[in-house]
Protein backbone atom coordinates (compact mmCIF):
# COMPACT_ATOMS: atom_id res chain seq x y z
CA UNK A 1 0.00 0.00 0.00
CA UNK A 2 1.01 3.11 -0.67
CA UNK A 3 1.94 5.60 1.96
CA UNK A 4 -0.53 9.09 1.94
CA UNK A 5 1.85 12.38 1.31
CA UNK A 6 -0.73 15.09 2.38
CA UNK A 7 2.34 17.95 2.31
CA UNK A 8 3.46 17.58 -1.71
CA UNK A 9 2.03 18.00 -4.57
CA UNK A 10 2.34 15.16 -7.08
CA UNK A 11 5.61 15.37 -8.28
CA UNK A 12 9.27 16.90 -7.41
CA UNK A 13 8.40 18.68 -3.88
CA UNK A 14 11.45 21.22 -3.92
CA UNK A 15 13.46 21.81 -0.56
CA UNK A 16 16.35 23.07 0.97
CA UNK A 17 18.66 21.97 4.03
CA UNK A 18 21.47 24.51 5.90
CA UNK A 19 24.34 23.34 7.09
CA UNK A 20 26.14 25.77 9.37
CA UNK A 21 29.22 25.52 11.14
CA UNK A 22 30.54 27.79 13.44
CA UNK A 23 34.17 27.91 14.30
CA UNK A 24 34.25 26.11 17.28
CA UNK A 25 33.36 22.59 14.86
CA UNK A 26 29.82 22.85 15.78
CA UNK A 27 26.79 22.34 13.78
CA UNK A 28 23.21 24.50 13.65
CA UNK A 29 20.59 21.15 14.23
CA UNK A 30 16.90 21.35 15.07
CA UNK A 31 15.18 18.98 16.81
CA UNK A 32 12.24 18.13 15.46
CA UNK A 33 8.82 19.00 16.95
CA UNK A 34 7.53 15.48 18.11
CA UNK A 35 3.93 16.71 16.02
CA UNK A 36 5.97 16.76 12.74
CA UNK A 37 4.23 14.53 10.16
CA UNK A 38 7.92 13.24 9.47
CA UNK A 39 10.83 12.84 11.93
CA UNK A 40 9.35 13.88 15.15
CA UNK A 41 12.15 14.58 17.51
CA UNK A 42 14.83 13.86 15.49
CA UNK A 43 17.45 15.49 14.80
CA UNK A 44 17.87 17.60 11.66
CA UNK A 45 19.46 20.67 9.61
CA UNK A 46 17.31 23.74 9.54
CA UNK A 47 15.28 23.48 6.10
CA UNK A 48 12.00 22.87 4.73
CA UNK A 49 9.79 23.37 1.37
CA UNK A 50 10.77 26.15 -0.84
CA UNK A 51 7.70 28.17 -1.06
CA UNK A 52 5.97 28.59 -4.29
CA UNK A 53 4.72 32.15 -4.08
CA UNK A 54 6.01 35.15 -2.78
CA UNK A 55 4.55 36.10 0.75
CA UNK A 56 3.62 39.47 0.83
CA UNK A 57 6.54 41.86 2.90
CA UNK A 58 8.82 39.04 2.26
CA UNK A 59 12.23 40.03 0.03
CA UNK A 60 11.47 37.45 -2.69
CA UNK A 61 9.32 39.12 -5.10
CA UNK A 62 6.60 37.03 -6.79
CA UNK A 63 6.95 33.22 -7.68
CA UNK A 64 8.96 30.79 -6.65
CA UNK A 65 11.70 31.46 -4.47
CA UNK A 66 15.21 30.55 -5.18
CA UNK A 67 16.67 27.50 -3.01
CA UNK A 68 19.32 29.58 -1.89
CA UNK A 69 16.35 32.52 -0.43
CA UNK A 70 14.39 29.60 0.98
CA UNK A 71 17.79 28.41 2.93
CA UNK A 72 17.86 31.74 4.32
CA UNK A 73 14.80 32.11 5.22
CA UNK A 74 14.05 28.52 6.28
CA UNK A 75 17.25 29.24 8.72
CA UNK A 76 15.99 32.47 10.21
CA UNK A 77 12.10 30.75 10.71
CA UNK A 78 13.45 27.55 12.43
CA UNK A 79 16.25 28.94 14.62
CA UNK A 80 16.13 32.73 14.63
CA UNK A 81 19.94 32.67 13.03
CA UNK A 82 19.37 36.08 10.60
CA UNK A 83 22.01 35.58 7.59
CA UNK A 84 22.09 38.85 5.20
CA UNK A 85 20.57 38.12 2.11
CA UNK A 86 23.98 38.47 0.16
CA UNK A 87 25.34 36.05 2.22
CA UNK A 88 26.90 33.72 0.00
CA UNK A 89 26.17 29.62 0.62
CA UNK A 90 28.08 26.79 -0.60
CA UNK A 91 26.23 24.74 -2.87
CA UNK A 92 26.56 20.66 -1.34
CA UNK A 93 24.73 19.02 -4.06
CA UNK A 94 21.32 18.00 -4.80
CA UNK A 95 19.46 15.31 -3.91
CA UNK A 96 16.15 13.20 -5.32
CA UNK A 97 14.77 10.35 -4.39
CA UNK A 98 11.45 8.75 -3.40
CA UNK A 99 13.03 7.39 -0.01
CA UNK A 100 14.72 10.66 1.43
CA UNK A 101 11.71 11.67 3.29
CA UNK A 102 9.01 9.20 5.36
CA UNK A 103 6.44 11.10 3.04
CA UNK A 104 7.63 10.31 -0.28
CA UNK A 105 6.08 7.97 -2.09
CA UNK A 106 6.16 6.73 -6.12
CA UNK A 107 3.82 9.83 -6.87
CA UNK A 108 5.36 12.43 -4.99
CA UNK A 109 8.58 12.83 -3.93
CA UNK A 110 11.30 15.68 -2.66
CA UNK A 111 14.38 17.35 -3.89
CA UNK A 112 16.33 19.01 -1.74
CA UNK A 113 19.26 21.72 -2.46
CA UNK A 114 21.70 21.78 0.28
CA UNK A 115 24.08 24.49 1.37
CA UNK A 116 26.87 25.17 3.79
CA UNK A 117 27.61 28.29 5.51
CA UNK A 118 30.88 28.63 7.88
CA UNK A 119 29.82 30.86 10.09
CA UNK A 120 32.97 33.67 11.21
CA UNK A 121 33.51 34.13 15.13
CA UNK A 122 32.27 37.51 15.01
CA UNK A 123 28.62 37.19 13.68
CA UNK A 124 28.70 34.00 15.79
CA UNK A 125 29.53 35.60 18.86
CA UNK A 126 26.72 38.39 17.94
CA UNK A 127 23.56 36.01 17.30
CA UNK A 128 24.43 32.95 19.56
CA UNK A 129 22.63 33.96 22.27
CA UNK A 130 19.23 34.44 20.46
CA UNK A 131 19.56 30.72 18.99
CA UNK A 132 16.13 29.30 19.69
CA UNK A 133 13.74 26.81 17.78
CA UNK A 134 10.93 28.20 16.26
CA UNK A 135 8.13 27.19 13.40
CA UNK A 136 8.38 23.12 13.32
CA UNK A 137 11.77 23.03 15.19
CA UNK A 138 11.18 22.43 19.09
CA UNK A 139 14.78 23.22 19.62
CA UNK A 140 17.59 24.62 17.85
CA UNK A 141 21.29 23.27 19.27
CA UNK A 142 24.90 23.74 18.73
CA UNK A 143 25.73 19.94 18.32
CA UNK A 144 30.00 18.89 18.21
CA UNK A 145 30.57 17.51 14.26
CA UNK A 146 32.36 14.45 15.89
CA UNK A 147 29.21 13.36 18.33
CA UNK A 148 26.81 14.52 14.76
CA UNK A 149 28.47 12.81 12.88
CA UNK A 150 27.97 9.39 14.87
CA UNK A 151 24.23 9.89 15.32
CA UNK A 152 21.40 9.26 13.40
CA UNK A 153 19.83 12.18 11.63
CA UNK A 154 16.28 13.00 10.13
CA UNK A 155 15.91 12.38 6.58
CA UNK A 156 19.01 11.78 4.46
CA UNK A 157 21.17 14.24 6.56
CA UNK A 158 24.00 12.00 7.40
CA UNK A 159 25.20 11.78 3.89
CA UNK A 160 24.47 15.47 3.19
CA UNK A 161 26.97 15.95 6.58
CA UNK A 162 29.52 13.83 4.36
CA UNK A 163 29.13 15.80 1.52
CA UNK A 164 29.46 18.93 2.86
CA UNK A 165 32.08 18.10 4.87
CA UNK A 166 34.09 17.75 1.70
CA UNK A 167 33.55 21.18 0.64
CA UNK A 168 35.39 22.33 3.61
Amino acid sequence: MMKKNPYYYLGENPTVDLIVINPQHEVLMIVRSLNAEACPGMLAFPGGFIDSEAKKGEHWQGGLETPREAALRELAEETNLILGAQTALTTVGVYVGNSRDPRDNDLSWSKSYAFLFLIDQEMFDKQKDQIVGMDDAKEAKWVKLQVLRSLPLAFDHNIILEDALQKI
